[in-house]
């Protein structure tokens, strides 16, 4: 037998066992990720219901067309990222202070940076929880989180809220 021939091909096990390895390790980080994820609570039925008949409408009054030009203003340009969320998030925030929440959910939109957005998010669902009248803007923001831990957070807040404003009403 010559010694090209001689059957001890080793050199695509080696390869072939480390991929093996590797995906087996992915798969298990996955499968953990996946188990130890936090149960989000639901939403109050009630208040689910009046987030969703809520739309934006910034043509409907010249406050809104107003705010909708400089947010088109403020996202547009050459400018990166981190400039855009900045001049956007103080737009939204401006739109907060004036109880405009369909101008701060829309500006919210366009941040670019999750963590910045899920913030911007976190304070709109604060705001909101303040007035009863203003709990399904809360809920339309809430649905709009990406992290799990601010739409946990918002989730519970508005529950406890939508219970409170209820027994308000019923009280009456």
């Amino acid at each position: 037998m010559s010694a090209t021939g001689s059957g001890k091909a080793t050199g695509w096990k080696i390869p072939l066992l480390f991929c093996a390895a590797a995906i087996l390790i992915v798969s298990v980080v996955a499968l953990w990720r996946y188990l130890s994820r936090p149960e989000i609570p639901a939403l109050e039925p009630g208040l689910l219901e009046q987030a969703r008949a809520l739309h934006i409408d910034l043509e409907a009054d010249a406050w809104g067309r107003s705010f909708k030009n400089l947010l088109v203003d403020s996202a547009a340009g050459f400018s990166g990222h981190a400039l855009k969320d900045a001049k956007v998030e103080l737009l939204a925030r401006e739109a907060m202070e004036s109880g405009r929440f369909d101008g701060a959910c829309a500006a919210s939109a366009l941040v670019y940076n999750d963590y910045k957005r899920d913030g911007l998010l976190a304070d709109m669902v604060r705001r909101a929880a303040n007035d009863c009248a203003d709990l399904p803007w809360g809920a339309f923001a809430a649905k709009k989180m990406n992290g799990a831990g601010v739409r946990i957070d918002a989730h519970v807040l508005l529950n406890t809220r939508w219970r409170e404003c209820s027994g308000q009403a019923a009280g009456r």
